[in-house]
């Protein structure tokens, strides 16, 4: 009876600690940034965007005095088949070197899209190539 006993908490115990010590579901924070000619500076992002996977946090920074408003648009799993269609996206249209962070609770392990464009009002005018991280 007492060998019995040993071998079940002896089980018990080695199946705690394989579960205590496998590793959490990773997230994957991810970033982007898009160019627009009106952005004179040579090379220099008009708007970007980011993904944090710490507390899914997403991030629209308008970067360029251009007169046009930064947007990030996010697509999270189930994935849009359309590259146009998204779930909602961030408009930040206070100016150059302005930002807004929206936290947005997405369960462990779910695939997050995010682009950067570049809004004249409602009208798109330029986007980054979708990039993809995980919540």
């Amino acid at each position: 009876m007492k060998t019995r006993k040993l071998v079940t908490i002896g089980i018990s115990c080695v199946a705690a600690f394989t579960l205590s010590v496998a590793p959490a579901s990773a997230g994957e924070s991810v970033s982007v940034g898009v160019t627009h000619s009106d952005c004179t500076v040579v090379g220099h992002m008009a708007a970007e965007g980011s993904f944090s996977d710490n507390g899914d946090i997403f991030n629209s920074h308008d970067t360029c005095s251009d007169g046009h408003s930064s947007v990030l648009q996010v697509d999270a799993t189930p994935l849009s088949p359309n590259e146009n269609d998204y779930d909602w996206k961030i408009q930040v249209t206070t100016g150059a070197g302005t930002s807004k962070d929206v936290p947005h609770n997405y369960s462990e392990g779910t695939q997050v899209g995010i682009r950067a464009c570049v809004y004249e009002g409602s009208t798109k005018l330029r986007c980054s190539l979708w990039k993809f991280g995980r919540a």
